[in-house]
């Protein structure tokens, strides 16, 4: 009896769990609503950036951010393919499954300490990786395993998106922050409406724009990730200079499960001391708010 007590002793030992004080965040965005920008400038300077990137025209704001901040970013690009809606292109799907392998080893060196970013056991280490955009690399492996992206059963989806998450799921045990950049679409709800026909008055169902745009990918992504922010862009304010840019960007919080408080919150523009308000840097200071947003620059 005692050893029977003391086996079911051990096994309900109680350990503290290691916690980091990082980022497993997505930021969403309407076309040049700034994803990228928030991207190459997340996470500490003096630590690496790993941007895995299928988009062939963030190479240029990420050189700009290099130059600016002179900063360690590692560019690892993966080739654009053409969308397929319906039917089936075997040449294109050859290529996306070259990229899509390509991809998911470069996820894999990284969790398991063969990247830059060190050794992920260490908690010292605290690199961030990006996917610029996750919503093209969710797509990019369907293209791979079906050659299009649509009029797919929902049991032959299945396989593919437990990839696809548990790719992400595993950045939990490392120090890494992770940013995953997604498109906005616009958000579609049924709206019942009565209209007067030939025999009265009849019920009709329509999908509608509610006026909303929600993350475009991945439909499960938010029991992945910790924060959830949409990124805006106001051009009627109006700049003198290229440094003013900045103040046409805004950033608003959807989800924070680290720090409830802050969902509901937007803010824009910039601080007193330059610090974008749209920044990776003052999302991580509002979510851990014992911190200095500098540690975070």
């Amino acid at each position: 009896g005692k050893r029977v007590a003391r086996r079911r002793a051990d096994y309900w030992e109680s350990a503290t769990p290691e916690t980091f004080n990082r980022l497993i965040v997505s930021a969403c965005a309407l076309g040049g609503g700034g994803k990228t920008e928030f991207g190459a400038h997340a996470g500490q300077r003096d630590s690496p950036l790993v941007y895995l990137s299928i988009d062939p025209n963030n190479r240029a704001v990420v050189a700009k951010v290099m130059a600016e901040t002179q900063r360690e970013i590692i560019l690892k690009e993966f080739r654009k393919l053409p969308m397929t809606i319906s039917g089936r292109n075997d040449s294109v799907q050859d290529l996306a499954k070259e990229q899509w392998d390509n991809f998911c080893e470069a996820n894999e060196r990284i969790v398991q300490g063969d990247s830059p970013l060190g050794d992920p056991e260490d908690s010292r280490n605290r690199g961030t990786v990006v996917w610029d955009t996750a919503t093209e690399f969710f797509d990019l492996a369907f293209i791979a395993e079906f050659g299009r992206t649509n009029q797919i059963q929902w049991y032959q989806r299945a396989p593919v998106n437990k990839v696809y998450a548990d790719m992400i799921d595993a950045y939990r045990a490392t120090p890494f922050n992770l940013v995953l950049l997604h498109r906005l679409k616009k958000q579609y709800a049924e709206q019942t409406k009565t209209v007067r026909g030939r025999r009265g008055e009849e019920t009709k169902t329509e999908r509608e724009w509610t006026g909303a745009f929600e993350r475009e990918g991945y439909n499960k992504m938010e029991f992945l990730i910790d924060t959830e922010v949409h990124l805006t862009k106001d051009l009627d304010v109006a700049v003198e200079t290229d440094a003013d840019v900045g103040d046409r960007f805004g950033m608003s919080v959807v989800k924070c499960t680290t720090r409830p408080f802050i969902e509901g919150k937007a803010w824009v523009g910039r601080t007193k001391r330059g610090t974008s308000k749209a920044s990776f840097a003052w999302l991580a200071f509002q979510v851990y708010p014992d911190t200095t947003v500098q540690e975070w620059k």
